[in-house]
């Protein structure tokens, strides 16, 4: 469902079922950022309008009938300019546009262009996302569904089919092949150079998101610096202002940001002879705008801050990948019975560091870590150590009939298992008989009714 059907069915007070790919740093710039300037931009519209005059200009006592409605359109058109009230109009009419008000006028369409660029990084995610073969919603769609589960056996069962969902996914991937030569240079020059994008080194995802949350906050920034343009003033020291207005007890009212009282020049032909007119106007609009952009510039400078902070929280996530070590055994020993994982080992420490390493990869380490984001700790664990006695079974580290079996296996075998395993079963719910789902399809809603 996209965006605009989300927005209709949240006002109309329906039930919606929105997308959980991604973060809660990412909501704040793509939905309730643009939320907040649609909202803006049709509140300003009515304004604009609907509700009263655009522009109210007051003209010499000759100017009779359709004169007034005249200056008044040829203003709203033509722009106006500001002067303090403590300087004289110039005689010269060139310098008079030292301050123009040029933006009343597209406020609206400008709005609805700024949600659109906030709205374009997660648009970008969603198209890149599917190139991997994985749809990131279905799979926490599915981690939701273990979390709603209402026993225990309907939750093993939506564990399992995530477990096999999720290994599918990760066997699509080129074979490990970190015990050769050519898998060692492989790996250096994964690390070594991060536009390798692709699938077989495991990144491709994980490098795209970070690119996404660059996205994010290269665009937040942006439009306070875009906003300069556009209002032809120094906006992005706006809240500065404000807040140094406040606690002087100045009045803001007469702010040469949203100045309500401008000055219009205006040229009239009579008898072959041009007569020009210095006329005053009043900008109602102009008290709506300045409270909108108040607004937002203190929000603006809000998402920003923490979007740069969750840009280089996942960027050193990347970066140091002791972290995912230790995020991983975390949730692993949380819920993983002894028997198979015991970090007081060193031989179970190697297992987790292959796990990582030549199963999860990064790509799997953020595919697990947006489904922490998004359901909960015990979800998390559960699927993750469901992963973890899976890939010990395809490893050969311990087997159907006998989980205590710890026969040491050699650490440079491949993991040819991994893919000649059968395809996962359907989900919680439907026959056998059903087709299997392909990685990148979201669960059917019969399906997840009938299994809650």
């Amino acid at each position: 469902m996209g965006f605009v059907d989300e927005l209709v069915s949240s006002i109309k007070g329906d039930s919606v079922e929105v997308r959980n790919d991604d973060d809660r740093i990412d909501r704040l710039n793509y939905r309730w950022t643009v939320v907040m300037l649609i909202l803006s931009a049709g509140l300003v519209t009515a304004q604009t309008y609907v509700m009263s005059e655009r522009i109210k200009c007051w003209v010499p006592a000759h100017f009779k009938g359709g004169w007034e409605s005249y200056v008044n359109d040829y203003c709203w058109i033509r722009n106006t300019y500001y002067l303090p009230w403590d300087e004289h109009v110039p005689l010269d009419f060139k310098t008079r546009d030292k301050y123009p008000i040029v933006y009343y006028q597209w406020v609206p369409l400008f709005l609805l262009m700024q949600a659109l660029c906030f709205y374009f990084p997660i648009v970008f995610w969603r198209t890149v996302n599917h190139r991997t073969g994985i749809d990131v919603n279905d799979i926490v769609e599915t981690a939701e569904q273990v979390q709603r589960a209402e026993d225990d056996k309907m939750r093993e069962k939506w564990t399992n089919f995530l477990t096999q969902q999720m290994d599918r996914y990760l066997g699509i991937s080129k074979k490990d092949d970190a015990g050769t030569s050519e898998g060692k240079c492989k790996k250096i020059f994964s690390i070594c150079c991060a536009c390798c994008l692709s699938k077989r080194f495991g990144n491709y995802m994980t490098i795209m998101y970070i690119f996404v949350k660059l996205l994010f906050v290269a665009n937040v920034i942006a439009q306070i610096f875009i906003l300069n343009w556009f209002l032809g003033r120094n906006f992005n020291m706006y809240g500065i202002y404000l807040i140094r207005s406040w606690i002087s007890g100045e009045p803001v009212d007469e702010s040469p940001y949203f100045p309500r009282v401008t000055f219009c020049d205006v040229e009239v032909r009579r008898l072959g002879n041009l007569h020009r007119y210095t006329v005053q106007c009043v900008l109602p609009i102009n008290m709506f705008n300045e409270k909108v952009y108040a607004i937002m510039w203190f929000w603006f400078a809000f998402v920003a801050l923490l979007s740069v902070f969750s840009f280089i929280q996942w960027l050193l996530r990347v970066a140091i990948r002791v972290d995912a070590y230790r995020y991983i055994t975390k949730r692993l020993t949380s819920n993983t019975e002894k028997r198979y994982l015991d970090t007081s080992k060193r031989t179970d420490r190697d297992r987790v560091k292959r796990f990582i390493g030549n199963y999860l990869r990064a790509d799997g380490v953020l595919v697990v870590r947006l489904i922490d984001y998004n359901t909960n700790k015990v979800t998390v664990e559960d699927v993750l150590s469901s992963l973890f006695v899976l890939y010990l079974k395809k490893k050969n580290l311990i087997t159907d009939g006998d989980d205590n079996d710890h026969h040491q296996p050699d650490d440079d075998d491949d993991d040819d298992s991994l893919h000649k395993q059968p395809l996962p079963d359907t989900p919680p719910g439907s026959s056998s008989s059903d087709n299997m789902l392909e990685p990148s399809a979201p669960l059917p809603d019969a399906e997840k009714s009938s299994a809650v």
